[in-house]
């Protein structure tokens, strides 16, 4: 069986609700989203599925929304006055941890009709998250 993988980066602020020390502040990763598609076969022009809407959908999703934003949870006291200042930030509703934010981006490539198998957050080069569909694989 074939699979195609892709990989996203973008940068996004986040603290996690609930934490203490390092993880309770507000901080900054460098991230690595890992797409991985499989299709039970390969289309007509022998792919898996074409990397252009891939860019097209999810690509552009993660880029217009999640890249260069501070992540939060919709719970987070410091939402509204982030809010009234205008500043950049997107909301979740639960802790904007890396398992979180793969489990969120595999369900909106869902929405965007990709054939999901997996998706990983990779937050540091030595510390991932990792989402499938039946989510027996989720690790940090």
């Amino acid at each position: 069986m074939h699979s195609i993988t892709q990989t996203f980066s973008m940068c996004y602020g986040h603290r996690l609700l609930g934490e203490t020390g390092k993880p309770a502040q507000i901080h900054g990763h460098s991230a690595t989203v890992v797409l991985t598609l499989q299709n039970g076969g390969l289309n007509e022009r022998g792919q898996v599925y074409p990397k252009s809407k891939i860019e097209e959908t999810l690509g552009f999703w993660i880029n217009k929304e999640l890249d260069h934003s501070l992540i939060l949870c919709n719970t987070d006291p410091l939402l509204p006055a982030l809010n009234h200042l205008g500043e950049r930030v997107y909301v979740m509703t639960e802790n904007p941890t890396e398992e979180n934010l793969a489990r969120m981006i595999y369900n909106r490539a869902i929405e965007f009709g990709l054939p999901v198998e997996s998706v990983e957050v990779w937050d540091t080069e030595n510390t991932r998250a990792v989402y499938t569909a039946d989510n027996t694989q989720t690790d940090k």
